[in-house]
């Protein structure tokens, strides 16, 4: 199982969605912010309390060993407690960290081959964007950025393209006053119509999923009716899933960041 991101409550998503921990195998981490990464070392945790036999590896931007490395050592007392008492594996050699700042071929299988691409999430770098291309199909999936033109190339002819699009008149009720939290949100993150369009027309008319938290207090249905309206390429509201591949983007309620 390939996962992207592993925010705030990612193991117990994974599990309420039908998947086993113990099947993960590559984590790619698109940026390092909280509600992308927090929950690194807990999900390593449970995945090794669920019978992992095999490593774990993470991919992503620096500090990104820094801050796996950390997350497993605070469960330290309770790893120890289950190796002695349970006869568990220690856990530390399953959990592997591939760190890189360039962007370009990060992992391959016989299943799948993963690029990464530099995206511009304003002060955070590096941010990645991923594609995953398969022999029957591509999925890109963009992580968190404002319009990127390194992201188009990168984007082309793939069959799927996951693209955050923040919805602009929730914006507001985010930053609940406080400008700088507004001004990271637009500087951060891709809220204009047009530019999508322009972006998506640009990726040869991979079809669109535009992903982004929700906002309490807006209909999830109006938003997406308004996205569709702004929107001129193609959309969709689910993916199609790769047989023998199962690729998960998930993310937290958090929408601040």
């Amino acid at each position: 199982m390939y996962l992207i991101d592993c925010p705030n409550g990612v193991a117990g998503q994974l599990v309420k969605a039908g998947f086993r921990l113990n099947r993960l195998s590559q984590v790619f981490v698109t940026h390092d912010h909280s509600d992308h990464v927090l929950d690194a070392g807990s999900l390593a945790v449970l995945a090794w309390g669920s019978d992992l036999d095999h490593p774990i590896r993470f991919h992503g931007p620096p500090p990104l060993k820094q801050i796996v490395s950390r997350s497993v050592a605070a469960s330290d007392f309770d790893t120890a407690a289950r190796m002695r008492e349970e006869g568990r594996p220690p856990l530390k050699p399953l959990v592997q960290v591939h760190e890189t700042r360039n962007g370009g071929v990060v992992y391959e299988d016989a299943r799948v081959k993963v690029t990464s691409a530099f995206v511009d999430h304003y002060t955070v770098r590096p941010a990645f964007a991923y594609r995953f291309d398969t022999s029957t199909r591509s999925v890109v999936i963009s992580g968190d950025t404002t319009y990127s033109d390194r992201l188009v190339n990168p984007a082309k002819g793939a069959d799927l393209l996951i693209h955050e699009a923040m919805y602009l008149p929730g914006v507001d009720q985010l930053a609940a006053g406080n400008d700088r939290l507004k001004d990271h949100l637009l500087r951060s993150h891709s809220h204009r119509a047009g530019r999508s369009d322009r972006g998506a027309r640009r990726c040869e008319e991979a079809r669109v999923i535009a992903s982004r938290p929700g906002i309490s207090g807006h209909n999830g249905r109006n938003v997406a009716a308004r996205r569709s309206r702004e929107f001129q390429g193609r959309s969709n509201r689910r993916p199609r899933s790769e047989r023998g591949l199962t690729v998960l983007s998930i993310y937290s309620g958090w929408s601040d960041r």
